[in-house]
């Protein structure tokens, strides 16, 4: 019975850090043009093919492993934008039109 109650513990503890090794970013897209937001803009942990888009009010949320440097931010007629995290849980972005 004492193995069993450890392995569970461990099992536990072991989900837990996995748990505390991540968070969760969130932020709003708008275009810098006119402050529209944008909706299905591409959110990628840069080095990855782990992300998602944004709703159609513009915002987003991924959760991201806790050494993940920067999130990239791609979207059709817009510049490519790379943004570090540095710590924060909030990152608002304003994407420029690309010229052509």
């Amino acid at each position: 019975m004492k193995k069993f109650t450890a392995t569970l513990l461990l099992i536990f503890f072991l989900s837990l850090q996995g748990l505390l090794a991540q968070k969760q970013i969130t932020g709003k897209v708008t275009s810098a043009h006119d402050g529209a937001t944008i909706p299905s803009v591409s959110v990628i942990i840069k080095g990855t093919q782990t992300g998602g888009i944004t709703s159609l009010d513009g915002e987003y949320r991924i959760t991201v492993p806790n050494d993940t440097s920067t999130l990239v931010f791609t979207y059709l007629g817009m510049k490519k934008q790379e943004i570090p995290i540095q710590r924060r849980s909030v990152i608002n972005v304003s994407m420029e039109l690309e010229s052509t």
